[in-house]
C-alpha cells in the first residue's frame, strides 16, 4: 500500500527502497552527525572544516548541543564535489557543479516523492558532461539520463572536460548512508532493549 506522497508503508515488514527512493523519503529527514558525514562521503574531516569555512559549499545542517548534523541531500553534494576535486577540478568549480547537479537531480527525485515515477533505478545511469563553455569562465553542465544521445563534443560548443557518472555517485552515497541508518537504528533499538531489561537483584552477603 501506498500513502498520499508516493512514500511506501508497508504494516509488519520493512521496505527495501532504492538509493533514490530513500532519498526522496528521507533525504530531508534523516540527519547524520560529522564522523558519519565523514565515512559516507569518503571525506576527511579537515575537508568538511575548509569548505564550510571557506563558504565553499554552504550546508542545511542542523546542530543539536555540541554536534553537527547533515541532512542526507548536504551528503549528496560533499559527495559530488569531493569525486569532481578527484577528476581534477578546484574545490570551487567542484562546489559549483556539485550544486547544479545536484539541483538537476533533485527533480526526478520530487517526482518520486510524489509517485509520479514508476523506475527510480533508471537515475542511476545519470550521466554530467561538464565543460568550460560557460559565462565568465564557469563549468557548464549537462545531464544525460539513460542512453547517451547527445555527443559530448557538442555540448554548447564547448569542448567537455569530463564526463562524470553523477547518477552512479549519488546512488553509492545514497546507499551507503541508508545502510549506515538501519545499522544505526538496530543498535538504538537493541540499547532500548536492554534499557527496560528488569535491573539485576543484589543479595546481601
Amino acid at each position: 500500500m501506498t500513502r498520499a506522497g508516493g512514500a511506501k508503508a508497508v504494516v509488519g515488514r520493512a521496505v527495501k527502497l532504492s538509493p533514490f527512493e530513500w532519498l526522496a523519503i528521507n533525504g530531508r529527514k534523516a540527519q547524520f552527525r560529522h564522523s558519519a558525514a565523514c565515512h559516507i562521503t569518503g571525506l576527511s574531516a579537515d575537508t568538511f572544516k575548509n569548505w564550510e569555512t571557506r563558504g565553499i559549499i554552504s550546508t542545511e545542517r542542523l546542530s543539536h548541543g555540541v554536534y553537527r548534523k547533515y541532512c542526507g541531500h548536504d551528503l549528496i553534494v560533499f559527495g559530488l564535489a569531493g569525486k569532481l576535486v578527484q577528476l581534477g577540478l578546484g574545490a570551487k568549480d567542484s562546489a559549483q557543479v556539485a550544486l547544479h547537479i545536484w539541483r538537476e537531480l533533485l527533480k526526478p527525485i520530487n517526482r518520486i516523492r510524489r509517485g509520479k515515477v514508476r523506475r527510480p533505478s533508471n537515475f542511476s545511469n545519470a550521466t554530467a558532461f561538464i565543460s568550460s563553455a560557460g559565462r565568465r569562465g564557469r563549468k557548464k553542465v549537462r545531464i544525460e539520463f539513460g542512453q547517451i544521445r547527445v555527443p559530448a563534443q557538442n555540448i554548447q560548443g564547448g569542448e567537455p572536460v569530463i564526463v562524470f557518472p553523477c547518477g552512479r555517485v549519488v546512488s553509492s552515497i545514497a546507499a551507503k548512508a541508508c545502510k549506515y541508518r538501519v545499522h544505526e537504528r538496530r543498535i538504538e533499538e537493541k540499547l532500548g532493549e536492554w534499557e527496560i531489561q528488569d535491573p539485576l537483584t543484589r543479595t546481601r552477603a
